[in-house]
């Protein structure tokens, strides 16, 4: 099931993640972000490997890289239409791994935007960058359960 993203600034996948302090994450296309948005760090593990012959001992498997940075929270500084810094010292974190495959889009980071620093205001004086919800078209009907 896909539902439509109804919040903006939306969530981006991430294409990569240089390490350092700060820390530079790289997203796949215009993120639209804007510096003082506060974001979360998302990178999935992948699946487990199918234990072969069903055996007792489990296999274990790694994420697809940097898992230190997961769930990591910070307020962004936009560097570019792709990429930004987040005040997260990832000096010594293992090193990021996206895609394993060409067109392998499984198992991708996420940036989640969360909130947004109040004192970000633009020149008008007026904080135009809120995270709400903003419905495109026809929003979908209730479900019962």
């Amino acid at each position: 099931m896909t539902a439509p993203n109804y919040f903006v600034p939306q969530q981006m996948p991430i294409m990569g993640i240089t390490r350092g302090n700060p820390t530079t994450v790289i997203t796949f296309g215009d993120h639209n972000y804007t510096s003082g948005l506060v974001v979360r760090i998302d990178v999935p593990l992948p699946p487990a490997p199918p234990r072969p012959g069903g055996s007792p001992t489990p296999i274990v498997h790694t994420p697809r890289g940097m898992p230190q940075i997961n769930g990591m929270i910070g307020e962004i500084t936009v560097t570019g239409t792709d990429e930004f810094t987040i005040p997260i010292n990832s000096t010594n974190f293992d090193r990021y791994v996206t895609c394993v495959a060409p067109n392998d889009f499984s198992y991708v980071g996420q940036v989640i935007p969360i909130a947004e620093n109040a004192f970000t205001l633009s020149s008008a004086g007026v904080n135009n960058n809120n995270i709400t919800p903003e419905i495109y078209g026809t929003p979908p009907a209730p479900q019962t359960i």
